[in-house]
């Protein structure tokens, strides 16, 4: 599959190869997982001080354009503004949608368009009276032939507190709903999609195959165990798998809502058994691997974000977690099942990365996991294995890679290390094990004032 070596390759005018041009490195622009607003700088926590300050003495404008700077990543470049006197227009990147508003001496408001449609239609409408009860800030309206999203507020109600959590919903609600919207009423058409990314048709390709591969080999595991009797490592399968999509292959639309289904299914408390909540998230399974292939062609394309999925995650939080779900490993290790126990260790990888918002530092140590544990697929992108032929990780490649990050890290958290010298290479389950121990102990102690996460 390595389908880049190809598409990237120099070419001359002629569209003949280069032999003397230097080939474009693909690897460069791919991204795995999902943005986090969890890790502000303390730029932007000094905004949003100054915002907050400004909004008490009543300098409106001023707070709202710090706050913006709050909001504003300068690595993805989510936020934009304009100012002129007391009146601010702004744009924020939310994946699909982009959400405009402006802030007035009177009054704050924003929206964007989810859909077009060519005439109005009784069930739509009904679907969005329904999620307007849903909504604590903004709501869904139509407006001309669109479905849009809006929120308003008088200025004197527009502090940074409620700024935030009214932009957070109606961005993460009007990125998440057109598409559902979308998918559910075939009378409605996309709008405002200009801004996304596009990703070539080698990538998806590959993407595409994993996809395929990883949701049949899991569920050739599941077929292949008692439901009952190992409903827990089927569990571990599954739910491995929609992490592992989730977090490598980076899909948005429905299939991300399907993914969220599957991890929803599972953590329901509503006392079902382990068995039947398998068995569904099973049939989600099958009926993706039933959808044609321009189904996950038209999923796969870049974004940038302003608010994170969800929320961020304290050290403590993360540290309790990785102890206390290897613990699982036990028994499958007695009993000799070392691909559970390969899965155990990347499910744990797998929630943290879907369920938290991590530290950076979290986020990139992860990564190098994910990278030994699915080295074929990165391969196949074009990357520099850190695995051999024979599965098991490669020291010298894996050290100066954890090297890079702790020399990043150690800028803002001093005490961030991880001894490499505990890492254990004899098999790929000894390596995971010993490499989850020195993530339970990662140190991010900042070097001055403590960060909104601490």
């Amino acid at each position: 599959m390595a389908f880049f070596k190809n598409l990237f390759a120099g070419k001359s005018e002629s569209g003949s190869p280069a032999a003397q041009s230097t080939p474009v490195d693909p690897t460069k622009a791919i991204i795995f997982g999902r943005y986090t607003d969890a890790n502000k700088s303390a730029k932007q926590m000094n905004a949003w001080t100054r915002s907050n300050d400004l909004f008490k003495q009543q300098k409106y404008a001023d707070a709202h354009e710090a706050f913006l700077e709050y909001l504003r990543d300068e690595t993805v470049g989510n936020v934009e503004w304009t100012r002129s006197g007391d009146r601010i227009d702004f744009a924020l990147t939310q994946g699909s949608k982009i959400i405009r508003g402006y802030s007035t001496p009177e009054k704050v408001h924003a929206e964007t368009d989810l859909a077009r449609f060519d005439k109005p239609s009784v069930a739509f409408m009904r679907k969005l009276m329904t999620l307007n009860f849903l909504l604590n800030y903004s709501r869904f309206c139509l407006k001309d032939d669109r479905i849009c999203m809006k929120f308003g507020s008088a200025i004197l109600d527009a502090s940074p507190n409620k700024l935030f959590f009214s932009l957070k919903e109606i961005c993460q609600k009007a990125d998440k709903q057109d598409n559902l919207l979308i998918d559910e009423f075939s009378m409605l058409q996309p709008v405002g999609e200009e801004h996304l990314g596009l990703i070539p048709d080698a990538e998806k390709e590959v993407k595409y195959a994993y996809f395929q591969k990883w949701v049949n080999e899991a569920l050739a595991k599941a077929a292949s165990f008692d439901e009952t009797k190992f409903a827990g490592a089927i569990s571990f399968y599954l739910l491995a798998t929609a992490y592992r999509i989730d977090y490598l292959l980076m899909p948005e639309g429905v299939l991300v809502a399907d993914l969220e289904r599957i991890h929803g299914i599972y953590f329901a408390k509503d006392n079902r058994p382990m068995e039947a909540k398998n068995r569904d998230i099973i049939d989600i399974f099958k009926k993706l691997l039933e959808k044609p292939k321009e189904y996950f062609f038209e999923s796969f394309y870049r974004t940038r974000a302003t608010f994170g999925l969800v929320n961020a995650t304290n050290r403590q939080t993360v540290a309790d977690f990785i102890f206390n779900e290897s613990a699982n490993d036990v028994w499958y290790v007695q009993n000799n099942h070392p691909d559970v126990v390969k899965t155990i260790y990347e499910y744990i990888i797998g929630y943290s990365l879907f369920n938290h918002g991590l530290f950076t530092g979290y986020q990139s140590m992860f990564r190098i996991f994910m990278e030994t544990c699915n080295a074929d697929f990165f391969a196949a992108l074009g990357f520099q294995p850190l695995t051999g032929v024979d599965g098991i990780p490669i020291k010298e490649r894996v050290d100066a890679r954890i090297a890079e990050v702790v020399a990043q890290e150690r800028k803002d958290y001093p005490n961030f290390s991880f001894i490499t010298a505990n890492l254990v290479y004899t098999s790929f389950n000894d390596f995971a094990k010993s490499y989850l121990k020195e993530l339970d102990v990662l140190d991010f102690t900042p070097a001055l004032a403590p960060t909104s996460q601490a």
